[in-house]
């Protein structure tokens, strides 16, 4: 995966979704397979074109005992100005030949000066 410019960064063995959030210059991306073990994590950068940097805490949003394999995020902004994480995941049985489904769900971004988090709320 190349963070929009510099040289390819390993994320995980498979990345999807980018999400830039350009006023900020963090980009969330999710990684792995869609099974249990995808998550999403973020990187930063001082300038909007990178080069970026993954967070070393990655990833920061996985899964628990109600959302398995959290990913494929997209932020939006509340009316209370507040950003949050609107992404999908298994809520029980996984994948599709075991009549899974993945629900779509949203939980707020949480800002400790540069560092963010985000933890599955709904159930």
């Amino acid at each position: 995966m190349y963070l929009l410019s510099g040289a390819p960064i390993q994320v995980s063995e498979v990345s999807y979704s980018p999400c830039t959030i350009i006023a900020r210059n963090v980009l969330f991306f999710s990684g792995n397979s869609w099974n249990s073990h995808y998550a999403m994590g973020y990187a930063t950068s001082s300038s909007p074109p990178g080069p970026f940097t993954p967070y070393s805490g990655n990833p920061i949003l996985q899964g628990n005992a109600h959302a398995h394999g959290p990913g494929g995020g997209s932020v939006v902004e509340g009316t209370d100005n507040d950003l949050w994480m609107v992404y999908h995941a298994w809520p029980g049985r996984e994948g599709y030949d075991h009549g899974g489904i993945r629900n779509m769900r949203i939980d707020p971004l949480v800002w400790d000066g540069s560092k963010v988090s985000i933890t599955v709320t709904a159930r």
